[in-house]
């Protein structure tokens, strides 16, 4: 069995009382969990684990979020010049 390793850099700017903090890390995404509700479909949740050398977290979406999310990035795979798959045998 394969997987493939997802990479993701995030940035963040917040505002706070000093002005704009940005920071930004280097991201692998583990896995995809999607949380399905059958009575209530609008409140399902995609959510991705991430980790990092030194931390590991989970980022949470809606349905609507992660639509729009994947809309806005449609046109711009065009502007994807490289990629590297890296494969890792368990």
């Amino acid at each position: 069995m394969f997987f493939y390793n997802l990479f993701m850099k995030l940035k963040i700017s917040t505002n706070t009382s000093k002005g704009i903090k940005r920071s930004e890390g280097d991201f692998e995404i583990n896995d995809i969990l999607i949380k399905e509700n059958i009575f209530e479909p609008e409140k399902e949740m995609i959510s991705l684990e991430i980790t990092t050398q030194r931390s590991n977290g989970i980022l949470e979406f809606t349905k609507q979020e992660f639509e729009k999310l994947m809309k806005s990035m449609k046109g711009k795979t065009k502007l994807i010049k490289k990629y590297k798959r890296i494969k890792k045998s368990k």
